[in-house]
This record gives structure tokens, C-alpha cells and sequence, in this order.
């Protein structure tokens, strides 16, 4: 008997970077100026808010998009500090507890114990994380697109942690949204987030414990609110 080896499995299709098509019954998000950001535009969120849905407030000088739209100026700003990465093998980023190593052994792997080791799911893990550079990360983005691959990047890091965002800070219209703060009772608006995907990354639908304020600096931000 002639036993030939196994051919390579074909690689992933490419990723299709169509826009999404919603389905008919779906409604776009309502759009507001965002005017001079003094009291009809708190007035006009605060509509928003108090009814518990979204809203897109447009033209908003909260941050400068412009800056933050320019690959070279955030390389600038960030200059060689390492930010989280995540790699996906498709345009989905989801969700998973990476705090329970037991819990992710492979069938008869082991792992017994108590407190909730020893699992026997097989699981592997959706995306794997990585610390790089801005530089980095776009060189790596650039090689990823180039080649036509699945995979996917994006990057998610906590900006409290870059003193050399300092005056990067100290620009943004922090009385408008310490007022809206203030308003709502959300306290203090002390975490602030970067994040940053390649074209086509998409994350699962998720539930967020705080409200939150999104200034989007480049290329549709597709949002889907389940409210």
C-alpha cells in the first residue's frame, strides 16, 4: 500500500474589507453638531445620555483628530514606548480570561487541583498579545497587508501610562468633558484608551462598565449599539 503524506491545509481566504451589510430593520446612530461645546451642546448629550442611547457629535474639538490621524505624529508622540498588541488569525478580537492557565489544559493534560483548574476544553486561545513600539506595530501592519494575510492587529493601550503624552493632555477640552462628567455623576474621566486596528478588525459585542466618549481620528468606525 502506497501511503502518500498529507497535503498542507490551504491557507485562510483572504479577509473581504467590504463594509458591513446591516440588516433593514437596523437604525444609523442620530448625528448632532457639535457647535461651540458650550451649554446647548451639554444640553444636547445630555438628551442623549438620559434616554440611555448613542449619539455621534460632529466636528468636536474635544482632541485634535488631526494630529492623531497622522501615523508620523503619533510615532512621534509615543516615540519608542512599548503599547499592547494583539494578533488575531482572522478580523475578529475576542474576549478571553487570560487568569485561569488550568482552566485552558488540553484534554488529559493534567492540571488537577482545586480552585478551578484542571479543565480538560482544549482551548486555544483566539489572539495572542505583544508589546511593540508604534514603529512597530506599523511595520508589522504594513507586512500583514502587503502579504494579503488573515491575520489582523490591533491596538489597545491605557494612555495614564505615557508621561510623554503629558502636553498631548494638557490640550484637550477638559471643561467640557469634566462639565458632562459632572452632569452625569460618571465621576472623573481618568481612563483613557488608544486604540488603533487595521483595516477589517472587528471586536465581538460587549458590555463596557463605563460610559464612554470616542473621538475617532481616521477611516469609518462601524458601532453597533444592542440597546
Amino acid at each position: 500500500e502506497l501511503l502518500l503524506p498529507r497535503p498542507d491545509p490551504p491557507p485562510p481566504p483572504p479577509m473581504s474589507l467590504s463594509p458591513p451589510a446591516w440588516p433593514a430593520h437596523y437604525r444609523p446612530i442620530a448625528h448632532e453638531p457639535f457647535g461651540d461645546g458650550g451649554q446647548a451642546t451639554l444640553d444636547t448629550l445630555a438628551r442623549y445620555v438620559e434616554a440611555d442611547q448613542p449619539v455621534v457629535l460632529t466636528g468636536a474639538d474635544i482632541v485634535d483628530v488631526e494630529r492623531w490621524s497622522d501615523n508620523a505624529k503619533v510615532e512621534a508622540l509615543l516615540g519608542d514606548k512599548a503599547v499592547l498588541v494583539k494578533r488575531a488569525r482572522g478580523r475578529r478580537f475576542r474576549y478571553w480570561a487570560n487568569d485561569d492557565p488550568g482552566a485552558r489544559t488540553a484534554p488529559g493534560g493534567g492540571g488537577g487541583g482545586g480552585g478551578g483548574g484542571g479543565g480538560a476544553f482544549g482551548f486555544e486561545p483566539p489572539t495572542e498579545e505583544a508589546s511593540l513600539s508604534f514603529g512597530e506595530f506599523l511595520a508589522e501592519a504594513e507586512r500583514l497587508a502587503a502579504g494579503d494575510s488573515a491575520e489582523r492587529l490591533y491596538l489597545q493601550e491605557t494612555m495614564s501610562g505615557h508621561p510623554e503624552l503629558a502636553e498631548e493632555f494638557r490640550s484637550w477640552n477638559w471643561p467640557f468633558l469634566l462639565q458632562n462628567s459632572n452632569r452625569h455623576r460618571w465621576g472623573l474621566p481618568d481612563s483613557n484608551e488608544l486604540f488603533i486596528g487595521m483595516q477589517g478588525a472587528e471586536t465581538d459585542a460587549h458590555y463596557d462598565e463605563r460610559h464612554n466618549l470616542f473621538f475617532q481620528a481616521t477611516l469609518p468606525r462601524h458601532l453597533l449599539d444592542t440597546s
